[in-house]
């Protein structure tokens, strides 16, 4: 991790302004990385100008080491310190006289916290949080959508109106219109009767309003996809011992696996 931050150094000697991104890393990560993890309250910060560089520097009482050697820390008033680069932005808000685990790196650097603001962990009535991980998203139960409604009775095309001012057909051919001959009764045969007359052949269609249509039973409604919520983010508190034994096994596993 520390040669992830390398550059950072070599920003600070050249007084520019830069931007650190840190990976998110899990407490297992963030205590195998740290050269050093200490509890303790940190004091008033002063400002300290270093070699054209600039320096919030914050003394560092001291309740215990958990790992690593507290000796090799900044000193400042011949008191262990903590140096931040004073152009460093989105760090922890830190408070005068708050009880606190720190993980640290012991290399100069924009921030002495590993992960740039992750290794900061405050004690709180004698209980750590520990770094939030995301849990499963819940799910909104899926809304029925009704299906197509099909009419029940479904409406006639409209009549077909004769087009005003159209010719006929035998005019504009100038072809006599066949004349239906009559029937003859004949033998066994009696003379058909003409069919009743339409009183209104060409009828407007309904333009009242139509009744509203039922649905038939038994189609498929089809069901919306479920809305998924965002992810949301579950924290654990442990108490001082447990958290303290969390970070030590973390080491240890990460020494296993360096051997």
């Amino acid at each position: 991790m520390r040669g992830g931050f390398g550059w950072l150094g070599l920003a600070l000697s050249l007084g520019t302004v830069q931007a650190a991104v840190a990976p998110d890393l899990s407490l297992e990560q963030q205590a195998r990385r740290a050269d050093l993890i200490v509890r303790g309250s940190l004091g008033t910060p002063q400002t300290v100008t270093e070699s054209s560089v600039t320096w919030r520097v914050y003394p560092l009482t001291l309740t215990e080491t958990v790992a690593g050697d507290a000796g090799r820390l900044p000193r400042q008033a011949e008191q262990p310190a903590l140096y931040v680069w004073s152009e460093a932005g989105d760090l922890p808000q830190w408070r005068t006289g708050q009880d606190a685990f720190f993980l640290l790196y012991t290399a100069r650097l924009d921030s002495p916290l590993v992960g740039y603001n992750q290794g900061y962990y405050p004690v709180v009535d004698g209980k750590v949080e520990l770094p939030g991980q995301s849990a499963p998203a819940p799910q909104t139960p899926a809304t029925p959508t009704p299906a197509t409604p099909v009419p029940a009775n479904p409406l006639l095309p409209e009549p077909q109106r004769p087009v005003s001012g159209a010719i006929p057909q035998h005019q504009a051919s100038g072809v006599p219109p066949e004349q239906p001959q009559p029937v003859q009764p004949g033998p066994g045969l009696t003379e058909l009767a003409p069919p009743p007359a339409d009183d209104a052949p060409d009828a407007p269609p309904v333009t009242g309003p139509v009744r509203d249509p039922e649905v038939l039973p038994g189609l498929p409604s089809a069901a919306a996809p479920p809305v998924t919520a965002p992810a949301v983010t579950a924290s654990q508190q442990v108490t001082v011992d447990e958290f303290r034994a969390l970070l030590l096994r973390a080491r240890s596993a990460g020494q296993g696996r360096e051997q």
